[in-house]
């Protein structure tokens, strides 16, 4: 009876792995003394290490500076008030946007990440593609009101010089 459990439970962690390697957010569990205990092979890509490489490390110690940033204020503070929470920032070190979700448990926070950095790249542009627009918007109708009585003046030049030849 305690061998079937056993295996049932290591079937359970395999289908767990398994189901957080296969999608497409890094993740990434530690524990409440913030040692990481599971990163999935995205995170690790994230963090331009081996999937293993910072497995029982402080996290602190394993992304220097990490700390100081509002990822790790969120992450502080979903440890101790034991509320979800989400972020989205700029992070220094990786030079990249990430959107993180972080879910605090009795064990420690299960965090997952994506990086949206070519989704703010193409926000920006879309961002400056509409202000150019704008801006030729309020040109064209600038030179349309400033055309208009220029239109009215140039024809009363020109009445006014036909009318003398007369």
């Amino acid at each position: 009876k305690e061998q079937q459990l056993r295996l049932r439970a290591e079937s359970a962690e395999s289908q767990y792995r398994a189901i957080l390697e296969s999608i497409s957010e890094g993740f990434v569990f530690m524990d409440r003394n913030w040692r990481i205990q599971y990163a999935n092979t995205v995170w690790a890509r994230f963090a331009g290490m081996a999937a293993g490489e910072f497995l029982g490390a402080e996290l602190w110690t394993a992304f220097p500076g990490l700390e100081d940033t509002r990822f790790g204020a969120a992450y502080r503070e979903s440890m101790e008030t034991g509320r979800p929470l989400q972020v989205e920032d700029y992070f220094e070190p990786l030079t990249r946007w990430f959107r993180v979700n972080i879910y605090p448990s009795a064990d420690g926070l299960s965090i997952f990440a994506q990086d949206v950095t070519e989704q703010r790249i193409q926000r920006e542009r879309l961002l400056i593609s509409e202000k150019l627009a704008a801006t030729g918007r309020l040109a064209a109708t600038i030179a349309h009101e400033i055309n208009n009585p220029l239109e009215a003046v140039l024809n009363l030049v020109y009445l006014a010089r036909t009318s003398r030849a007369q």
